[in-house]
């Protein structure tokens, strides 16, 4: 097999291709394999590398190594219908020929397909279709990614070679994901509470979707039925020569899937019942439409019915790098508690770890301070998430406190010698030791300056009950606590009057904070003026939809997954220099667009609450992407002082969360006492189940882009 593997190799990199020897799991053979992402092995290193006896076959590398390189990896291990090669196969061959003819075609061992072509723009690996499960069943390999290829055992050629990989348009390459996409068995997936119209007990549009198939619509509109396979009812489009097609209907999920160009309907994209009877029957106005269903009798109609708003996304972690990802997923999986817990906590420890090591240059300076406050009813789960992410602060404070004990025993014996006795054993002068601490549970305005004059990095408030912390807090009102934390919140230094004593004086203050609460507990937040002053509004919230109590379980955290998140949280608590980020200009660019967005949302805001939660996201998203490069610094080697765009990305859509979820809390303490015009509801049914852009929304409905934001940010 050595001299085989030798030779293909040779023979592939002369096509252009680059390689890398496998195992037989299909895994890297080399320890160091990402090199030859980027250049070709030699001669040298071909029989090198491929002569070892672990090396069973032979990877071909994707993306710009070798020539632009993307393949479509379909697995058919994961299909449930036993009839997604065969199926794809002839959709592409009927409404692609010219690309069918041109495509490299490789079975693979599980009797899968390898579709390989090059493209202008290849990017990392994309999951384009999956089924109902949520395994994959299509995906690209481009940029940082490889398949195994013949002659790797069970890996055979099966149309055209590998010298004759195409070159496909652009244009072909949408056309041809199209297609693949039609089997992605979770398009609508995605359950959205329906939104009420006005004097409805339900919408005209959540009737309609509920009790229509879209078959005889569509062929009243001059679309064929073609054949039917499991649950896809495949359709021609009006025009179409032969039995090539063009579209099918999902009997199950309920979508209308279109991947032709050449029909009114936007190609790759999945349609509901109304979508489709939207577009056939009333030229894309979804405002007639709701008329026209109204009028057929769909939607049944009451009084005065109240918003029922879309459930709340999870918090977001995919932007994270991948053992933080890993790290939640265990916690939640050990747990069975809501990802939202882990996910928040672990961006508060993060946050505290760096301190103002890391400190992002704006029109302002930005370090990690973060308020975050964790949403549950009594047991569920939210301090077990709070405790064990913390825990690594909890060991470095038991770990600080036992050497500051030794400290002060041997500071007392050492002040109990004479002058010439201490300069024998080498001390001139005897210097008070000093505990330093990252986490404050119960603690005096006095204890907190005094802990803070020692650990000037940061610190944090850690309360399994925000309540708790609040009494103690309110304890110290009259003499300026509570004005105290709200400036602290932006770093500005404060002297507490004292009568009695010094004045209490802490520069510059670091001070994070994190506890859990009830739900309906929230309106205490709001006392004591919190919620006009800002106190309220500079909480991040974790407040998933549902967190029931959870069964025993004997399941524990992989001892490796516990070292490793300890070993990263020391590390980042070691960061000892100062260091200033800043933002690349794409990374500026998509802030401020975002920036200006919400900006337009405040001004336009008339609760002043409301308008105040949003005043603080362009701080938090800020602080957040802090907290995103130092998890990439410490975990990915990245030692470059620039906060990307994929970073900003990431905070802006961690910061959309808490932004919902902030809203929430404002629902829950004040109540919802607003009713939604027709034309409220439908804004949300065209962004929360048709996925239209807001722009696309104001266009069809002939309303302010800013009307549109304003309905669906309240």
């Amino acid at each position: 097999m050595g001299n085989l593997l030798t030779e293909k190799a040779t023979e592939y990199i002369s096509y252009g291709l680059s390689v890398i020897p496998v195992k037989s799991d299909k895994s890297p053979a080399i320890i160091h394999w990402k090199p030859f992402q980027e250049t070709k092995m030699t001669n040298g290193d071909i029989h090198k590398f491929f002569s070892k006896s672990f090396a069973t076959g032979i990877g071909i590398v994707t993306g710009m190594v070798s020539g632009n390189l993307e393949v479509l990896d379909i697995d058919l291990k994961n299909d449930k219908t036993g009839t997604l090669g065969k199926e794809l196969k002839q959709l592409i061959r009927d409404n692609l020929p010219d690309v069918f003819k041109k495509l490299v075609v490789i079975v693979t061992k599980n009797a899968g397909l390898h579709l390989y072509y090059r493209r202008e723009l290849v990017k990392g690996n994309q999951k384009l279709a999956m089924n109902s499960e949520g395994e994959v069943l299509i995906e690209t390999r481009g940029e940082g990614g490889y398949v195994v290829g013949p002659p790797s055992p069970g890996y055979k050629m099966n149309h055209n070679d590998y010298n004759k990989i195409p070159f496909l348009s652009e244009e072909e390459c949408e056309e041809l994901f199209a297609i693949v996409k039609s089997f992605d068995e979770t398009v609508k997936t995605e359950e959205i509470d329906s939104c009420k119209i006005e004097n409805h007990k339900n919408s005209p549009f959540d009737d309609y979707n509920a009790k229509v198939d879209v078959s005889e619509l569509l062929m009243k509109h001059g679309w064929k039925m073609i054949g039917q396979h499991g649950n896809r009812i495949y359709f021609k489009r009006p025009g179409k020569e032969g039995n090539a097609v063009s579209a099918n209907w999902h009997i199950e999920k309920r979508v209308f899937y279109n991947f032709s160009s050449s029909t009114i309907f936007e190609a790759g994209k999945g349609y509901s019942p109304v979508g489709v009877f939207t577009v056939l029957e009333c030229g894309g106005d979804f405002t007639l439409a709701s008329c026209k269903l109204v009028e057929l009798g769909y939607g049944q109609q009451v009084n005065n019915e109240v918003v029922k708003l879309p459930p709340t996304p999870s918090l977001p972690i995919s932007g994270f790098p991948e053992f933080v990802q890993v790290l939640i997923n265990s916690c939640v999986e050990v747990y069975k508690t809501p990802r939202d817990y882990w996910a928040a906590s672990v961006i508060s420890a993060v946050g505290l770890a760096i301190g103002d090591k890391l400190e992002l240059i704006t029109r302002y300076q930005n370090i990690p301070i973060l308020w975050v406050g964790i949403i549950g009813s009594v047991s569920s789960g939210k301090t077990e998430a709070q405790r064990t992410i913390l825990q690594p602060f909890h060991n470095l404070d038991k770990k600080l406190y036992k050497e500051y004990k030794e400290e002060v025993k041997e500071y007392k014996r050492l002040s109990k010698l004479s002058e010439e006795q201490r300069l024998a054993e080498g001390v001139p002068f005897l210097v008070e030791p000093k505990r330093f601490q990252y986490l404050l549970n119960d603690y005096t305005p006095e204890a907190l300056a005094k802990v803070h004059s020692i650990n000037n990095r940061g610190l944090m408030i850690d309360r399994d009950e925000l309540l708790g912390w609040l009494d103690d807090f309110n304890r110290y009102n009259k003499s300026g606590e509570q004005s105290f934390m709200l400036s602290s919140y932006n770093r500005v230094s404060k002297s507490i009057n004292r009568k009695n004593s010094e004045d209490v004086v802490i520069p510059n203050p670091i001070i994070s904070i994190i506890g859990g609460i009830q739900p309906e507990l929230l309106f205490k937040l709001a006392k004591n003026d919190g919620s006009e002053n800002g106190f309220l509004a500079r909480f991040c919230f974790a407040y998933p939809d549902n967190a029931p109590k959870q069964k025993y379980s004997k399941r524990k955290l992989p001892d490796e997954i516990v070292a490793n998140y300890e070993i990263f949280i020391v590390a980042l608590t070691n960061l000892s220099q100062n260091e200033q980020l800043y933002l690349s200009n794409e990374a500026e660019c998509t802030y401020e667009e975002w920036f200006n967005e919400n900006v337009e949302l405040i001004n336009s805001e008339s609760n002043e609450y409301v308008s105040g939660v949003y005043g603080k996201l362009d701080i938090i998203a800020l602080r957040i992407a802090i907290v995103i490069k130092g998890m990439k610094k410490i975990l990915e080697n990245d030692f470059s002082n620039l906060i990307t765009n994929e970073i900003m990305k990431t905070a802006i859509e961690i910061t959309e969360y808490f932004r919902a979820t902030a809203l929430k809390v404002y629902r829950k303490i004040f109540g919802n006492d607003k009713k939604i015009p027709s034309k409220r509801e439908v804004i949300e049914f065209l962004y929360y189940t048709e996925k239209k852009d807001k722009a696309e929304i104001a266009r069809i409905l002939g309303v302010s882009r800013q009307r549109v934001q304003n309905v669906l940010r309240n």
